[in-house]
């Protein structure tokens, strides 16, 4: 890699791919290191973006330990149940066909689940995603901390804050399209759960207070 803007493409084969991204060394194993294990690395460096394709199989990509900033990261699926976890950056996920499970992590994550039933879930610290169902029952999990999470969950515009707009105030937003069922938990702390905003209809919900003295509205449905 020189100047300009750099692309690694990755293609999976039509078995269960196990591929992994972490920070390399800078040195010996690149700013970026890329590995199928068992299989395969990939040392990159001055690379600007990574894309991998899991293709057929029910493939592993997981970018967890992967810190923000190092390289503009996009995972794909393919066919199949995959597991996908993205790294602590801004990262474009595309699950495809199968049931999947998904888990964008840090960053401002722009994630489409594509056909099947499938699960996506945001944890703490994690980012504002925007999460786009497809065909099939698909499955949002919000995890609360174990201090007081103001939630909230209101209709979006159906165009930019989704049809369903989940928010921390303050903190992040989940922008919902498509999706049919949202599981809220509170977990540890005087949580928040107001869905109160919420028409009947929208989506299938679940509010889960946890641990502590909580306020929890439901919505009209």
């Amino acid at each position: 890699s020189g100047a300009g803007n750099d692309r690694q493409v990755v293609q999976g084969g039509g078995n269960a791919d196990p591929f992994f991204v972490e920070a390399g060394d800078g040195s010996s194993n690149g700013d970026v290191h890329f590995f199928r294990n068992p299989g395969f690395e990939i040392f990159l460096f001055d690379t600007e973006q990574l894309a991998v394709f899991g293709n057929g199989g029910a493939d592993t990509l997981d970018a967890s330990t992967l810190p923000a900033g190092l390289i503009a990261l996009e995972l794909n699926g393919g066919d199949d149940n995959d597991l996908i976890a993205g790294s602590a950056g801004a990262d474009q996920i595309d699950a495809g066909a199968g049931n999947d499970d998904v888990d964008g992590n840090g960053g401002n994550d722009d994630i489409i689940l594509g056909d099947g039933d499938d699960l996506n879930t945001w944890d703490p610290g994690d980012g504002t995603d925007r999460v786009v169902g497809g065909t099939g029952r698909d499955h949002q999990v919000v995890q609360g901390g174990g201090n007081a999470d103001p939630f909230f969950v209101e209709p979006g515009d159906g165009s930019s804050t989704g049809d369903v707009r989940f928010f921390r105030n303050p903190g992040f937003e989940i922008f919902l399209f498509a999706m049919e069922d949202l599981a809220v938990f509170g977990n540890g702390g005087d949580d928040t759960l107001d869905a109160s905003a919420m028409p009947a209809g929208l989506i299938a919900l679940e509010l889960s207070g946890g641990a502590g003295n909580d306020t929890i509205i439901g919505s009209a449905g």
